[in-house]
């Protein structure tokens, strides 16, 4: 490659610094058209898109892949990528959702301290009783909530979705089992 060629690696890399070097409410300014015009959705509450923003900027390369990196924020039906359809298949799935949606049933606001000690709970317990390993028992609830098997804190999903789109989709798990 001569020193005129674009390289792609290079720009990519340079980008993606670029957008983890902006603040929430910049980087949420520029990826706000590509999320209305693919979720058709208009005024998207600022502060709301804000965490968004904070939550996916490592994944971005564009702002244009705030699209694919946020479906979760924006639709329940989205498609499992195969780990996440092989965390649900296990065996601790069911009572490890049967228990968040308890733990929720208590919530009156889900935040992200609030959804973190929900999440500590339910670690600490599953550990002293069954054994569990926390992949064991956050894998579940991540795949429920975002349909991936990996992504942003798990606490800082749940608050940014809240109690009732939480409790939707992981209904929705329980349903299908």
């Amino acid at each position: 490659m001569n020193d005129s060629e674009f390289d792609r690696d290079k720009r990519s890399s340079l980008n993606r610094h670029e957008l983890r070097g902006l603040s929430d409410a910049q980087l949420a300014q520029l990826i706000r058209p590509f999320l209305e015009d693919a979720y058709q959705t208009e005024k998207l509450d600022e502060r709301w898109l804000q965490r968004l923003a904070a939550l996916i900027r490592d994944d971005l390369t564009r702002p244009s892949d705030a699209v694919e990196q946020s479906e979760w924020a924006f639709s329940s039906n989205f498609d499992f990528t195969r780990d996440a359809e092989e965390a649900l298949a296990t065996a601790p799935t069911r009572p490890v959702l049967v228990r968040l949606v308890a733990e929720l049933a208590h919530v009156v606001l889900l935040d992200e301290q609030t959804a973190q000690s929900i999440l500590n709970n339910m670690q600490r317990q599953f550990q002293e009783e069954q054994g569990r390993e926390t992949r064991e028992i956050y894998a579940p609830i991540r795949a429920a909530l975002t349909g991936r098997d990996r992504g942003p804190a798990l606490h800082e999903v749940m608050a940014l979705l809240g109690k009732e789109r939480c409790l939707e989709r992981v209904a929705a798990i329980l349903r299908s089992e």
